[in-house]
């Protein structure tokens, strides 16, 4: 019933929280030894200056003026073929400048037709690592006018030690090939991968400020682009992470303002399962200092402790979605989510959020946590409606209702251009009529958001391919929340190879809070121990799926190394398992 489901929502995200009062342990913090991702500038419309020019046999052109990906210049290579002096290639040289524990990333575009045979060398003194360019695309061809995300893997380099040299081969054959275009050519390296370099090598070193996670891409910047999420260099990204609850009830109960640490150690700890993304919601009241709450932990301490936290993110690299969790109308303190946001307060809360990180580009704005109006509707026009244009739409609600349009033109009014996410309604888990009832934003920087756990309606792939692949044809999908309520990692890891097959989904995890500090697994469901990152059996799952599939942002869903380990996911494992499992809400 909808009863049933608002109960046990309410149970998971309130009950282990009402049962730590009191009974708060001491948690043991560990400083993890991370080192920072480091990524290596080649081609960004010029030629690094570190770098020089190898190509041989003519053909390239690297102020190539149209297409580009990004800025103002490409590289243009048309394959010669190997009659006459032999084949031509586009070759960068930079003496001992990286090594296997580099991945190789481009953007590639066929031209007019598309489908050249091209294969990547790298040289030390010779060949040392050689494979056809369509193992950079999981297989594909180069396609025709497209740029596409190459991804590399260099584990293969033969023998120890650095190389220096980069080329992109022509292996047509005799005759010439059409023209084709690289662009923001880059080395990324593993965060957590020991390099055989002695000094970190030329290039571009990102700042303290800058310094990606969870792949090479920097995350300043963040805006729509089509279907996809790119940086401020257009280059698309996958962002991956954690919730990290305690903000939206703690100062609601008056026991503070954060549920645990939100130190160095605490964000290293975090960094250390090679996430990118943190989420966290918010109260209210409690931001806007109203209803009774204590203005210890309220107002403006809140805010500035919010900012405060949310500015340590995003300076150790991480993007950060900041959601509305808890509210309500009137005068009364509000502790629980509602239907929807309300008149009364939620214009102002998202005014002062919005003012507040407008000029953070890292920083994500989540209107609502998870909206369900009309009673829980999992799809009916009536619900939608109400979701859109709130007020006399939203029928037997009893508080006047603000729809997600007029709260979108809200956070525009102040000048914000940060994506916003729209959760579905039921829960977030309905996208059903998303794309029908879509808000118009004036920026485009909208993404839908999309919640589910194995008690959801929407927890099968039949439904999955009927509203997310669907939505995600069109928009970009942020997943704020997956779980399971088992304590196990049946359920999440089939769905996050669902996700990574879709490409430009990203997803979250609830809910980094710690088992030893209030938190149950099997109520929340949380995925840590401690807050030193000792995951539970849920979390160990979540994690050991970043290891090995988050160390390189993937835009295209492409072969992704691992960190440290040298291995692949092609994120093709799709089970066929989801309808066998148990739907708690029937």
């Amino acid at each position: 019933s909808h009863q049933t489901h608002r109960d046990k929502r309410k149970k998971k995200r309130f009950k282990m929280r009402r049962e730590a009062v009191g009974g708060l342990l001491l948690c043991i913090l560990c400083l993890f030894n991370v080192v920072s991702a480091q990524t290596i500038v080649v081609y960004s419309d010029s030629l690094n200056s570190n770098w020089q020019n190898y190509s041989f046999r003519g053909g390239s052109n690297f102020g190539n003026t149209s297409p580009v990906h990004s800025g103002t210049n490409s590289i243009s290579f048309t394959p010669s073929g190997s009659s006459g002096a032999g084949n031509n290639g586009v070759s960068f040289y930079c003496s001992n400048c990286f090594d296997s524990t580099y991945t190789l990333g481009f953007w590639v575009n066929g031209g007019s037709s598309g489908g050249q045979i091209i294969n990547l060398g790298i040289q030390r003194s010779s060949y040392v690592l050689e494979y056809s360019l369509t193992q950079c695309l999981g297989g594909s061809a180069i396609p025709a006018n497209t740029w596409v995300y190459a991804n590399c893997s260099l584990t293969g380099i033969s023998g120890s030690g650095p190389v220096s040299r980069i080329d992109f081969l022509d292996k047509g054959g005799s005759s010439a090939q059409p023209t084709l275009y690289f662009d923001d050519i880059v080395l990324i390296r593993s965060s957590s991968t020991p390099s055989s370099l002695s000094n970190a090598p030329p290039g571009t070193s990102p700042s303290p400020n800058s310094s990606p996670v969870s792949g090479g891409y920097n995350l300043h910047g963040l805006k729509v682009q089509g279907n996809t999420i790119v940086n401020g260099q257009g280059q698309r990204v996958k962002l991956r992470g954690v919730n990290r609850s305690g903000a939206e009830f703690m100062c609601v109960q008056g026991r503070g303002i954060f549920d645990g640490p939100t130190d160095q150690p605490a964000i290293d700890a975090i960094r250390s399962w090679n996430v990118n993304t943190v989420r966290m919601g918010l109260a209210e009241h409690c931001w806007l200092g109203i209803n009774g709450v204590n203005p210890a932990y309220s107002g403006q301490t809140y805010q500035d402790a919010i900012a405060s936290y949310v500015t340590n993110l995003t300076n150790n690299g991480f993007a950060v979605i900041i959601e509305l969790h808890v509210g309500g109308p009137g005068s009364g303190l509000a502790g629980a989510q509602q239907p929807m946001p309300n008149s009364d307060h939620t214009p102002s809360f998202w005014t002062g959020v919005a003012n507040r990180f407008k000029s953070n580009d890292m920083v994500l704005f989540d209107l609502l946590n998870e909206p369900f109006p009309e009673n829980n509707a999992v799809n009916t026009d009536s619900a939608w409606q109400c979701w859109r244009d709130g007020g006399s739409a939203c029928q037997g609600s009893y508080y006047t209702t603000v729809g997600f349009q007029s709260l979108l033109n809200t956070v525009r009014s102040t000048g914000a251009t940060n994506i916003v996410l729209l959760g579905g309604i039921n829960y977030a888990n309905s996208l059903w009529q998303w794309l029908k009832y879509k808000p118009t934003d004036s920026t485009g920087n909208l993404v839908a958001s999309w919640h589910v756990y194995n008690f959801n309606p929407c927890m099968t792939t039949s439904c999955w391919d009927q509203t997310v692949k669907v939505v995600a044809q069109s928009v970009p999908i942020i997943v704020g929340e997956i779980g399971e309520n088992d304590c196990a990692g049946g359920f999440i890891t089939p769905l996050m190879d669902y996700l990574e097959q879709l490409g430009n989904v990203q997803y979250l995890a609830w809910t980094w809070n710690g088992v030893c500090c209030g938190w149950d697994c099997s109520q929340g469901p949380a995925l840590i121990q401690t807050y030193d990152g000792v995951p539970t059996n849920f979390g160990a799952a979540f994690k050991n799926y970043m290891v090995n599939y988050g160390a390189v942002a993937n835009p295209n869903n492409r072969a992704t190394v691992g960190s440290g380990a040298g291995t692949t996911s092609s994120g093709a494992r799709v089970r066929s398992s989801f309808k066998q499992l148990y739907n708690l809400i029937n």
